[in-house]
């Protein structure tokens, strides 16, 4: 029987989907492994209550589509742990439904908000954390992204709020992830570099550098102004000398 064909634990999971489906009346599925003698299996066994103490089981050999699953579920995780680790805030953005369908944790760690902050916000997201002096510029980015081709990057540098209220830099770029059958992008994928460093130091550069022009330009309204002087002073001490020698 049952019990001297399978293993215990095996046997002691069908017997308890056996009872499941005798008290409910609905079918019962369990699944399980069997060590067969060149392999492995895992097999799926679906139990339906046929009359008094009568069942019928139909069982699948799943062993491939298991498989299959764990590795799909394994490059997930790996591909989620790259994108993880990257120092972006990488995204995918449904222009259809107007919302961000993936997000990775870079979100959380540059800007403070969790990832379903960011998809309850869903199209309020430019609105409500680009700075509206930016936002200008973000929207005509949007708007080009409807046209743009596969394989087209577009960039646009632009401020947005942090959770903690203070506004941060940032470096976009996006281009098409997906069409829909009539061709249009419905789908972009792009990431947001943190450049709030770089940009204060740019600005810091920029002063710097305007600093330095207004000390040139002031240095030379001096040394010109002492050129001047020089030059009359010598113009009339000649102006002098040659009046004595006439006078000789």
């Amino acid at each position: 029987n049952m019990r001297e064909l399978l293993p215990p634990e095996v046997s002691a999971a069908v017997a308890e989907k056996l009872q499941e489906a005798a008290s409910t009346g609905e079918p019962a599925t369990v699944e399980y492994s069997l060590v067969l003698p060149d392999r492995t299996g895992i097999f799926e066994a679906r139990i339906v209550l046929c009359g008094d103490d009568k069942y019928l089981s139909v069982i699948r050999d799943v062993t491939e589509t298991r498989r299959t699953t764990l590795e799909l579920k394994k490059t997930h995780q790996f591909i989620e742990r790259i994108t993880d680790t990257l120092p972006s805030i990488l995204f995918i953005y449904d222009r259809v439904q107007r919302c961000h369908v993936y997000l990775n944790q870079g979100v959380t760690a540059i800007l403070g908000y969790s990832e379903a902050e960011i998809r309850e916000m869903g199209g309020g997201v430019v609105p409500r954390l680009v700075h509206p002096h930016d936002r200008h510029r973000v929207d005509a980015h949007s708007s080009r992204l409807g046209s743009i081709s596969d394989g087209q990057v577009l960039r646009v540098v632009y401020r947005m709020r942090h959770k903690d209220g203070k506004w941060r830099w940032f470096h976009g770029s996006e281009t098409v992830f997906a069409r829909g059958e009539d061709g249009q992008v419905t789908q972009t994928i792009g990431t947001a570099t943190d450049v709030t460093e770089h940009q204060g130091t740019q600005e810091e550069l920029q002063l710097l550098s305007s600093r330095l022009l207004s000390l040139q330009d002031e240095e030379r309204r001096k040394l010109a102004a002492e050129l001047h002087e020089v030059t009359a002073q010598n113009v009339f001490a000649v102006t002098l000398n040659l009046k004595v020698l006439r006078e000789l």
